[in-house]
């Protein structure tokens, strides 16, 4: 009997992805838990192991094109011989309702659960609740490219909270005709919706400080001499840690459906690693239960995994803080964004040799400059003061990190 292979969601933020590699042709036949095609979601690439086995028959999402959770990629057969002549896949089998009629004897409401269906320019199904399509005809916003978070990638209320209305200001833009237009990859979109809508609701505050690393760097001579290895990022990691678990609202998500902020239990550090296209943060996870070593063995297999596209999503969702630096790259000082859900993110810049006065005499001292980002929805100014004064202390105490 034929059966349809569908878009898998591969993380919690996923709602579309673009086949990256086909591993099969049609004809073959695929077993059970073997490497069919490679995916390429918001986060990264993913390898994906077939779930049934069968023979391939029909490749319907070619290489590089992009497709809802859900949608379907290919047609499979259990025998070898079998027709698909008069097989339809499961996911094209969407019946178009029309939107619910609008009753006068109730109250007005807001289940979403049945799905209209419209037409792109281009003919595309777009999938939307009454809802959605309500709002969408009132303030004036086009359905077509937006991506819905409801089931089968359906176009929510919610997903239009952020979309530009006919009544938000707009700029023309004019770009020369030799211009090259490069579309988003997956990956880019998704970094660019996040990043709007953090700094588009999320009430950000910065504090900045500088720790003096030079005994730091000293410690790092020694450990270096001795056969162990570790970068000022492992340091930097470590002493995040143990500054986490004594502020629990840094370590902290904050749930808008329903106002409610969540502590994490413990300091799930993300990482933030450049990889070709954008950028992607795995999870050294229970940091504050690692010693540096581990620290900087894991951080070094994450970075690994994270330029290969061979994360798993488990390995990049649900951190509980964000620390990225920019200091190998000769930046000194930058504001990063928030990554929600999390509250805080730690910005970290070149150290620098600087003179400073020590007992009313001139020394020369290596100085990191330190930038903390935080929610003030859920991080009080002195707070978030605290926790970055700790970490300074613990930079400067490198020896405490040892332990």
């Amino acid at each position: 009997m034929p059966f349809t292979l569908t878009m898998p969601k591969l993380s919690p933020t996923m709602t579309e992805g673009s086949i990256a590699k086909w591993h099969k042709q049609v004809g073959d036949h695929v077993k059970d838990g073997e490497l069919i095609l490679d995916i390429a979601t918001d986060k990264a690439t993913i390898e994906y192991q077939m779930p049934d086995p069968g023979y391939l028959k029909k490749i319907i999402l070619l290489e590089g094109e992009k497709g809802l959770v859900g949608a379907s990629l290919a047609i499979f057969t259990a025998d070898k011989d079998e027709s698909i002549d008069e097989y339809t896949p499961e996911t094209l089998l969407i019946k178009e309702e029309a939107p619910s009629p609008v009753t006068t004897t109730s109250a007005p409401q807001r289940k979403e659960a049945t799905a209209s269906v419209e037409r792109s320019v281009t003919g595309r199904r777009i999938l939307a609740s009454p809802l959605a399509k309500k709002i969408a005809k009132k303030e004036g916003i086009s359905l077509d490219g937006i991506r819905g978070s409801g089931p089968r990638g359906r176009i929510m209320s919610r997903d239009l909270k952020f979309i530009p209305t006919s009544k938000t200001p707009s700029i023309e833009i004019t770009v020369p005709d030799d211009a090259e237009q490069v579309p988003l990859t997956t990956m880019r979109a998704t970094i660019a919706e996040r990043l709007f809508y953090s700094k588009s609701t999320i009430p950000h505050f910065y504090l900045g400080l500088k720790a003096n690393i030079t005994s730091l760097i000293a410690l790092r001579s020694e450990m270096k001499a001795a056969g162990k290895r570790a970068t000022i990022n492992d340091f930097i990691v470590k002493a995040s840690a143990r500054a986490l678990m004594e502020f629990p609202h840094v370590r902290s998500s904050f749930i808008t459906e329903t106002n409610r902020i969540a502590h994490h239990a413990h300091a799930d550090i993300s990482v933030a690693v450049s990889v070709p296209g954008g950028l992607i943060t795995p999870i050294v996870f229970e940091a504050e239960n690692k010693s540096l070593e581990d620290i900087s063995a894991a951080i070094h297999a994450l970075a690994d995994k994270a330029r290969n596209g061979k994360l798993t999503p488990e390995e990049y969702s649900g951190g509980a803080f964000t620390i990225s630096n920019m200091g190998m790259l000769g930046i000194e000082e930058f504001y990063a964004i928030v990554n929600p859900p999390q509250v805080a993110i730690l910005s970290v810049g070149a150290a620098v040799q600087t003179p400073i006065v020590v007992n009313n005499a001139i020394e020369v001292a290596t100085l990191m400059p330190l930038t903390l980002s935080a929610d003030h929805r859920v991080v009080d100014g002195a707070e978030g003061a605290g926790f970055l004064k700790r970490i300074q202390e613990l930079l400067e105490n490198p020896s405490t990190l040892l332990d």
